[in-house]
């Protein structure tokens, strides 16, 4: 939703980055697909235009119907209050808490002390660490959250 409202915080940690750039090129639907000034991050378009997220209920909730047409986000935009919009755009992008050591008795060779949250998940075949530094600096230029 902060995607598609134009919440991301790109311009102060990645100024000229090319939000329309985020879609891989072999998408050819499943995405919001009007032209926007400053572009939108794909995950954005998706959300905000796709059967897979159903954004409908939350645009019910702030009293606009989801139509799929190029004035579902202006109108969505304007139905935000700026508070909520301000809390989606300062949300951490991961979230990670110390659990002391944790052990669970019915597991063999399990023992949790980290935990890691991320809203969309991390690609096990990246660099954890490098995901997690561009994570924790909300960072939409770095190549490893696209490679």
């Amino acid at each position: 939703m902060a995607a598609y409202l134009g919440k991301l915080p790109v311009q102060s940690f990645s100024p000229g980055l090319d939000l329309d750039a985020t879609k891989p090129p072999e998408y050819k639907s499943g995405y919001w697909p009007f032209s926007i000034e400053g572009g939108m991050h794909y995950l954005g378009r998706r959300w905000g235009g796709s059967q897979m997220y159903d954004a409908s209920e939350t645009f019910r909730s702030y009293g606009v119907e989801m139509t799929m047409k190029e004035s579902d986000r202006e109108k969505l935009c304007n139905a935000v209050p700026e508070d909520h919009k301000d809390f989606l755009a300062s949300l951490s992008w991961v979230h990670e808490q110390e659990l002391g050591h944790f052990h669970d008795e019915n597991a063999e060779d399990i023992s949790i002390s980290h935990v890691i949250c991320v809203h969309a998940g991390l690609v096990p075949d990246r660099s954890l660490n490098e995901q997690l530094d561009a994570l924790r600096n909300r960072d939409l230029s770095a190549d490893i959250l696209y490679e």
